[in-house]
Parts: C-alpha cells; sequence; structure tokens
C-alpha cells in the first residue's frame, strides 16, 4: 500500500525537516568524554544551538502529518467502498496510508526529546566536574 503523496509544495518542507532531524541525530551520536570539562561545555554549546530548532521541527512535522491525515480524509470520502467498511478496516487503511509520516513526526519528536534530555544530562555532568575540582582546592 502506497503511502500519501507529498505535494510539489510540500516536498520543500519535508527535506528541511530531514535535514534538521538528522543533524540533530547525528550530533548526538557524538560521545563526550565526561571527565573532560571544556569538551563536556563545548558539547553543550553545540547542543543547545540545536535546541533552537526543536519548535521549528515540530512545527513542520506536524504540519505534515496532518497535511497528509487531510489529503487522506479527502480521498477516503470519495471512495464510497471505503465509507462502507467496518471501522476496523478503516482504521487498518488509515494506519498503512499514513505509516510514512507517523514514522517521521515520532522520528522528529524523540529527536528533539533526546536532545533536550542530553542537555540536562550534559549540565549535570559540568555540574558534578563543578563540585569535584572545588573539593581539590
Amino acid at each position: 500500500m502506497a503511502s500519501i503523496a507529498l505535494s510539489k509544495e510540500q516536498e520543500p518542507y519535508y527535506n528541511k525537516l530531514v535535514k534538521m532531524v538528522a543533524e540533530i541525530e547525528s550530533t548526538m551520536a557524538t560521545t563526550v568524554n565526561a571527565e573532560n570539562g571544556a569538551e563536556v561545555n563545548y558539547t553543550l554549546n553545540e547542543r543547545v544551538v540545536l535546541l533552537s530548532s526543536c519548535a521549528e521541527i515540530m512545527e513542520l512535522a506536524t504540519m505534515i502529518y496532518n497535511s497528509c491525515k487531510g489529503q487522506l480524509a479527502d480521498e477516503m470520502m470519495i471512495n464510497q467502498k471505503l465509507l462502507d467498511s467496518k471501522q476496523n478496516i478503516q482504521r487498518m487503511y488509515i494506519d498503512g496510508k499514513l505509516a510514512k509520516w507517523e514514522g517521521m513526526y515520532i522520528r522528529a519528536e524523540r529527536a528533539t526529546k533526546d536532545l533536550a534530555k542530553s542537555i540536562d544530562g550534559l549540565i549535570t555532568m559540568l555540574s558534578y566536574l563543578k563540585s569535584k575540582n572545588n573539593q581539590v582546592l
């Protein structure tokens, strides 16, 4: 079953979304030496910059996903066979047609949440390193 196709107007938004999410995922894949305060601080700053894009990422993901749901509703309204089918069949049809876009929405949501958690963890690391250095002094 083919998923709902994006319109020509939506494609640039989708491409931008994929690029932004991939940038977060790539940054999150880098490891950090927890004992090196400068490295932790650099990584924290790098990720905080990405945090500013999270609202736009979720806006794009929501816009694309909801637009595809609207297209699917339009498609279903002209198909009497679908309208007459059981609710369970309709749900499976909808899930199948929207799987790609729901997956992208979930991926975007997870990337933004993981980024925020990562930043919290890096702040905790810096705090620990600072308290550790103060104890040595």
